[in-house]
């Protein structure tokens, strides 16, 4: 598959998880709620600057003040089981297999319609 096929393919996924409002990891279901156009920017931002090196592995990003800026805004969108997923103590040390992947999705997910414009999709 080519890289230009790869990167539609993921496009295409991206933009039926935004559509669905639902990203199933593991077997549990985090819906996304819609939020504003300064929340989504600053998503979009953030995930502009880390997400080429996301992309090739590097999770670093995780473990930095900005990131825990972006993680609570896109947590408080973000429900699980019903219940805003910021309100779930404890929620990443019960299910700390799908963080990362959580992580990467949403960035993307909440940033789709930023990448409509940018991509031609």
């Amino acid at each position: 598959m080519s890289t230009e096929q790869e990167q539609k393919t993921a496009i295409d996924m991206i933009k039926a998880v935004h559509d669905d409002g639902v990203a199933t990891i593991n077997g549990r279901d985090y819906q996304f709620s819609s939020t504003t156009h300064k929340k989504r920017r600053k998503v979009f931002a953030y995930y502009s600057k880390i997400g080429s090196v996301a992309a090739n592995g590097d999770m670093s990003f995780i473990d930095t003040p900005e990131w825990d800026a972006i993680e609570a805004m896109i947590c408080d969108m973000t429900l699980f089981d019903g219940m805003q997923l910021s309100k779930l103590e404890g929620h990443w040390d019960k299910y700390p297999q799908d963080y990362i992947m959580f992580a990467t999705i949403s960035m993307q997910v909440i940033s789709y319609p930023f990448m409509q414009g940018n991509a031609g999709v």
